[in-house]
């Protein structure tokens, strides 16, 4: 794994500080904090896509409209 650095000031640090959870470390967090925003970049755009198709696809708006209405039992 290619290890990477990244400066932040003490305004950034003390902020994060206090959103950290007490056994966290400022490295945990942060690439936690990226990983999470990197899978809901990702689900965005799967979703934009998927939008796309609905609006595209007459079959997969239907589809999507039945399941939509169905019961659950």
């Amino acid at each position: 794994m290619k290890e990477t650095s990244v400066q932040l000031d003490e305004e950034v640090i003390s902020m994060i500080s206090e959103c950290m959870r007490a056994d966290q470390t400022l490295k945990e967090y942060v690439r936690e904090a990226l990983l999470r925003d990197a899978r809901a970049q990702s689900f965005r755009r799967a979703a934009e896509t998927y939008q796309l198709l609905l609006n595209t696809n007459p079959d997969e708006q239907r589809w999507m409209d039945e399941w939509e209405a169905a019961t659950l039992a």
